[in-house]
């Protein structure tokens, strides 16, 4: 076992594609978002300002700048999200700038986010408009998946646990287990890579696949006590009915006043490492930084209150003193701007909380 290491979600939203044109008109990326977000009360630290500007990520220029700040502060890579659709790829630039320029001297790993693209930051009932629906076919189109991961395991940086490339799956389930068995045998039998598969576990309801290697808790989802309102309540009964009920239900719901929900980040903090103090087998460990979606969900949003760069500091050096699978450990998130959880500079705390990543590295090596 080596050395600890910290690797960072990392969000490829930041650059032009052509589906997100379609759908959310010309020349969107996930800054529109972030730039036209508005404080839902006095003292709400909105809208979040980066401090190296609004990144390119089809860009090496502003890759080179991500990956030289984070390897100056101790981070040894990425865990960036993939979406492959049958085919179809939305957001891929900055995976394929990091494979065709091998100077960018960064571990990464490849996380699978194959849940359907849907249009739930507009309105509840959005959420159930799919905009590219996400299928298992077991045909050329899982060859085709094979070979395209293939070109990236065969890369110096990409992570391996026992010498096997890693790849995390955003949602694996009993849809999506056929699928990803075949594409295991395709892997080793046509491309000679023998997959370590891990389950992302996003809630305690969430049942482990055998079929995963291991797991990593997705927080603060994962360890959330939700203090839900009436009208996630209500969502969440209406989610066990029918289609064309459900979205009839959710365009009611729509109607009725948006209220944010608010969170206590040092209870979430606690119940976190509580949750990895108790045996935590074969998983790797993940924690926040800080939460607030406003930017996508406006006045639907939740956020966390009490935030701090003392709690912050005293959580992640708690967090890196547990075990965790192979000494690696996974902070969420480098770059996720529009859920507020982000170790990226921005105008309000600066590098610091790059710092405090560095400081807990040093002492806990």
């Amino acid at each position: 076992m080596g050395k600890k290491k910290i690797f960072a979600n990392y969000l490829p939203g930041f650059h032009i594609d052509e589906l997100n044109n379609r759908w959310w008109g010309n020349n969107f990326t996930e800054w529109e978002n972030i730039k036209k977000c508005k404080p839902l009360f006095i003292g709400h630290n909105q809208p979040k300002s980066p401090k190296l500007g609004y990144l390119d990520l089809s860009k090496y220029e502003d890759l080179k700048k991500q990956v030289d700040l984070a390897r100056f502060y101790n981070i040894s890579g990425f865990f960036i999200y993939n979406y492959w659709y049958n085919g179809v790829q939305i957001l891929n630039k900055p995976l394929e700038v990091l494979l065709e320029n091998k100077n960018l001297e960064i571990e990464f790993a490849i996380c699978w986010a194959n849940h359907n693209w849907t249009r739930s930051w507009t309105n509840r009932s959005g959420a159930l408009d799919t905009l590219i629906c996400q299928n298992y076919d077991i045909n050329e189109n899982c060859y085709l998946h094979a070979k395209y991961l293939a070109s990236f395991f065969s890369d110096a940086r990409y992570l391996t646990i026992n010498e096997r490339p890693v790849l995390q799956v955003y949602d694996l389930c009993e849809s999506s287990e056929g699928y990803l068995i075949e594409l295991k045998n395709l892997l080793k039998n046509e491309f000679k890579f023998d997959l370590y598969l891990i389950q992302t576990l996003r809630s305690k309801g969430e049942k482990k696949s055998s079929l995963a290697d291991s797991y990593v808790y997705f927080q603060p989802s994962y360890s959330l006590k939700r203090d839900d309102n009436l009208i996630d309540g209500l969502i969440k009964l209406t989610n066990r009915m029918p289609p064309i009920v459900k979205k009839n239900l959710y365009k009611l719901y729509d109607l009725m006043p948006d209220t944010p929900t608010s969170l206590d980040y040092n209870s979430i903090c606690k119940c976190i490492l509580d949750e990895y103090n108790s045996p935590v087998a074969n998983s790797i460990l993940t924690m926040f930084v800080d939460f607030d979606n406003t930017p996508r969900y406006k006045n639907r949003a939740r956020y966390f209150r009490n935030f701090s760069l003392d709690k912050f500091a005293q959580t992640l050096d708690s967090f890196l003193k547990i075990q965790s699978l192979d000494n690696i450990y996974i902070i969420n998130a480098w770059n996720e701007w529009g859920e507020g959880m982000f170790l990226e500079p921005d105008e309000q705390f600066g590098y610091k909380k790059l710092e405090i990543v560095k400081n807990a590295m040093d002492n806990n090596i």
